[in-house]
């Protein structure tokens, strides 16, 4: 378990994983709440969550919705003022205050947002990508356009994809099995399934941007690997680090199947994917 704490310590809650995105906001409201350069978001999903003690200490401010809903919003404790997860909300994935965290995460930041809003005396130095108002707007609204993601109340509540998934529109793009090669062709990570996982959802990635497309685009996986009983927790690793990539985490329908070989012994994992877009 990763906990986290406010500053005197009162409310005390802790998280199963961390699934991101990780993003460093840098609009107005976060600066004003952190009172620093920008507030560091990790998204969690709810069934990872719990708040152990505290709630009663817990207030919520929501400010009047300035241009379209939601309303911002933002949670601290009423004794030491300090950020915590908001108690209150139910969505399925959420964000917490990655600052309020007393253990590693596991993951790191993956890009800093709204930099448009940087303070003047902010300089970014980091790699990071950056992203403005515009463009975090943009990839947050596409996928919702296009595709529907829902898990009927009479079917169990799924880890980390959907039951059901609607294309409302748009074209469809296929994407074949990637396994876990480079650029030129050679294996990366022989018996190491961790590193053939991630270099595998990164070939997808790649795949995906090569025709404007990103993880919140995909409607469907189906995963492939050997040797099931000992790589779950890798591989749900990997996954979520490839689907947490975007605001909110996609969350397609998964088929994960256990193969006796892959077309060489080698290889420990393939992932094809199907997504749809504009």
């Amino acid at each position: 378990m990763i906990r986290g704490s406010c500053l005197c310590g009162r409310v005390t809650f802790e998280i199963e994983r961390a699934i991101g995105p990780f993003e460093l906001c840098h609009c107005t409201r976060c600066r004003k709440v952190s009172g620093s350069a920008y507030l560091t978001w990790l998204g969690v999903r709810r069934e990872d969550f719990r708040l152990i003690q505290g709630a009663d200490l817990i207030t919520t401010y929501e400010r009047p919705v300035s241009e379209a809903p939601p309303a911002y919003r933002t949670s601290f404790c009423s004794r030491c003022g300090s950020q915590v997860p908001d108690p209150s909300n139910n969505e399925p994935w959420f964000e917490i205050p990655a600052g309020a965290l007393d253990d590693d995460p596991l993951i790191r930041p993956d890009k800093h947002i709204y930099t448009d809003f940087k303070a003047a005396w902010e300089d970014i130095t980091d790699d990071l990508p950056r992203m403005t108002k515009k463009e975090i707007q943009a990839s947050r609204n596409a996928s919702s356009k296009v595709i529907r993601f829902t898990n009927p109340a009479e079917l169990a509540r799924p880890p980390g994809y959907s039951n059901v998934v609607e294309i409302l529109r748009g074209r469809i793009v296929y994407i074949a099995g990637q396994i876990a090669v480079n650029q030129e062709g050679q294996l990366v990570g022989k018996g190491d399934f961790e590193a053939q996982a991630h270099q595998a959802f990164g070939n997808v990635g790649i795949a995906l941007r090569s025709v404007g497309c990103a993880p919140s685009d995909i409607v469907k996986m189906t995963v492939y690997v050997r040797n099931m009983e000992q790589i779950i927790p890798l591989y749900r690793k990997a996954r979520d680090r490839f689907l947490g990539s975007t605001t909110p985490p996609s969350a397609p329908a998964i088929t994960l199947v256990e193969v006796a070989k892959l077309f060489s012994d080698d290889f420990l994992i393939e992932v094809e994917a199907v997504a749809a877009a504009e």
